[in-house]
């Protein structure tokens, strides 16, 4: 009786030292309840996953965007003073823009750890509930409250850079205002301005 308590705690040990094994939605050991939990925070860290993907791909078209704002005369020096500060403004505030969908990509990434994070402790409480492994919960819950943090953190920055590039729009329009109150002609502007993404 003794020598199976020890292989018990042995693979007890073990189990707390590796890492948090996948549980199969559908093991027939678990009830619909703990199967459904499984489900929906698996279906959680599939969403933060399309996020990030959504994110990269707007961020790519606002690089591109600029990279040809940067390329393009929208508003010709020759046209004068408003000119070139109706460009100034138009290209800060594209450039605080690439800044924000940036910063957002990086939140979508921490978004998208904190969910896997998440899952891991879910399969680990769920195999305890049910007998089926034993894992250390307070290194697994440490690891979830921490990503907690730099999810408030990022979306605190987001939140700040959003500001700024509302800032930046301000200054754009008041600028624009100034360059079309010169009689300067607004078509390159909105047929640039049109192809805007993201």
């Amino acid at each position: 009786m003794r020598a199976i308590a020890l292989t018990v705690l042995s693979l007890a040990l073990l189990s707390c030292t590796f890492e948090v094994q996948r549980l199969s939605l559908r093991d027939p050991r678990l009830p619909i309840e703990a199967l459904r939990w499984l489900a929906d925070t698996e279906d959680d860290v599939a969403v933060a996953r399309a996020r990030v993907y959504d994110a990269k791909k707007q961020l790519a078209r606002l690089e591109s965007y600029l990279d040809r704002l940067e390329d393009t005369e929208v508003f010709p020096k020759s046209a004068g003073s408003e000119a070139v500060n109706v460009s100034k403004a138009f290209l800060y505030y594209t450039e605080e823009r690439v800044e924000l969908k940036e910063m957002e990509l990086e939140g979508a990434g921490i978004a998208l750890k904190l969910a896997q994070d998440r899952l891991t402790q879910v399969r680990a409480e769920t195999a305890m509930r049910y007998d089926l492994a034993v894992y250390e919960m307070e290194s697994i819950i440490s690891d979830v409250e921490t990503r907690k943090k730099e999810v408030a953190k990022i979306q605190f920055d987001i939140e700040e850079q959003r500001a700024t590039v509302e800032k930046a729009a301000d200054t754009l329009w008041v600028t624009y205002g100034h360059y079309v109150g010169k009689g300067k002609t607004t078509d390159a502007f909105w047929e640039f301005g049109s192809k805007v993404e993201g």
